[in-house]
């Protein structure tokens, strides 16, 4: 816990990936999707976070990082 009580979140897992229009002069629409599944492999949330757009030279890159806190007994 921190001083105000709440729990200390720590990274966990980290991924990060970069994506570019495939030729230069092209444009290329994207949506950064999130979804999260339980062990039996059913969706239970899913979320659009981003819409965007690419044109020419220009470059996205998008990072996802899942943080944890522990609950020792």
């Amino acid at each position: 816990m921190d001083k105000a009580g709440a729990p200390v979140m720590k990274p966990t897992w980290q991924v990060e990936g970069t994506f570019a229009a495939e030729r230069p002069g092209d444009t290329m629409e994207y949506s950064m999707i999130v979804s999260v599944r339980n062990e039996r492999n059913e969706e239970i949330a899913r979320h659009v976070v981003n819409v965007g757009a690419v044109q020419g030279a220009e470059r996205r890159t998008f990072a996802l990082m899942i943080e944890t806190s522990g609950h020792r007994k």
